[in-house]
């Protein structure tokens, strides 16, 4: 018969002699567990180890919103003030044709205004970039007309700029009198011809 029982034994045991505690089983028992106590510990360290690799490579998930792919419109109402920017320097595009005197280049009123639009349109897109035309009517020769055309072209890019559109976003050519806006030998068609226009470019 057992005597003092397994807690009396585990006591030992940890007062210093780990072997005290099997004199709480029989013989057999005490062989049983000596042989499987090393497995079991074995098996422990190995789940223990699985267990801490798995907590470091585990993701925190991002707790930022993102739109739902399934629900409709969701991609579509974050590219619209994109499109809205867009629409609206297609139209100050559109509208910034500058007409000039005879032999001139200096602004008009009208002319600033329209360079006005044209400015608030670009500085709300950083990324786009345009190209200011300037042209002439057929009187004169190609050399002047071309002349001519580029100082009409670059005191316009000189205002954009001014009104704090980048340098690098504007861009000038002269095509003097070789495309008109309307055919004629006329002053109606002269006065249309000698303009700068703006295009896009990105």
């Amino acid at each position: 018969m057992r005597s003092g029982g397994p807690w009396f034994h585990l006591g030992a045991w940890v007062q210093g002699s780990p072997f005290v505690i099997l004199r709480a089983f029989t013989p057999k028992e005490a062989a049983y567990v000596t042989f499987q106590a090393p497995r079991c510990l074995l098996v422990a360290a190995f789940f223990w180890v699985l267990a801490h690799r798995l907590r470091e490579k585990a993701v925190v998930p991002d707790a930022s919103p993102s739109p739902c792919p399934h629900r409709p419109g969701a991609r579509q109402r974050s590219r619209r003030p994109d499109r809205r920017r867009e629409a609206e320097l297609d139209a100050a595009v559109r509208q910034a044709v500058l007409h000039f005197g005879f032999d001139e280049s200096s602004l008009t009123t009208e002319n600033q205004e329209k360079l006005r639009v044209l400015a608030d349109a670009l500085r709300k897109r950083p990324m786009a970039a345009v190209r200011i035309a300037g042209h002439a009517d057929e009187r004169g020769t190609e050399e002047y007309n071309i002349a001519l055309g580029q100082r009409r072209a670059a005191v316009a890019r000189k205002y954009l700029v001014a009104l704090g559109v980048p340098e690098k976003a504007i861009d000038t050519v002269s095509f003097g009198a070789e495309r008109p806006a309307q055919a004629g030998h006329d002053e109606d068609a002269w006065a249309k011809n000698r303009r700068a226009e703006t295009e896009t470019l990105r």
